[in-house]
């Protein structure tokens, strides 16, 4: 009524749970039960060099493979690592550890004592991991629209 238009931005996100189960950006579930590093999203054609690696180890007798941890690559390297003895999430910066909160070099570490998180302030993305295997990995629509290839799909 006032001559303006309604915006309309989506948001996706592609998740990793359990002993694998994946969920793509466009929301089609699927399960990849293999023990190796994959990469769970790259840019198809490089605008902001992010990388986001997921490394997964199988347990011996369960079928299945469970999150060791994951890469992520954009400026620097940080890695967001399951410690299963002390059931919790470590976290480093180009090796070196790092206690969320932490901010550094475009990379901003935040926890819920349980989970942990990466966000990419300046390309609007996000990486959070859960000692019970689940992974987020969130992505705005105007860096990264039909770019990515993976595990996660296209987005």
């Amino acid at each position: 009524m006032d001559g303006c238009c309604e915006t309309w931005r989506r948001d996706s996100c592609c998740e990793r749970y359990g002993d694998p189960h994946y969920i793509f950006f466009n929301s089609i579930p699927y399960d990849f039960l293999e023990d190796c590093t994959y990469i769970l999203v790259e840019e198809q054609s490089p605008r902001h060099h992010q990388t986001i690696v997921v490394d997964n180890f199988c347990i011996l007798g369960l079928k299945g493979s469970c999150v060791k941890d994951v890469t992520v690559k954009y400026q620097n390297t940080a890695k967001l690592s399951i410690n299963y003895f002390a059931v919790a999430i470590e976290a480093t910066l180009n090796n070196e550890t790092v206690q969320p909160p932490y901010e550094k070099d475009g990379m901003r570490f935040e926890t819920t004592s349980y989970e942990v998180f990466i966000y990419l302030p300046e390309i609007c993305s996000s990486v959070s991991l859960s000692p019970s295997f689940f992974l987020v990995v969130n992505f705005a629509m105007e860096h990264f629209v039909n770019n990515t290839q993976g595990q996660c799909g296209m987005f």
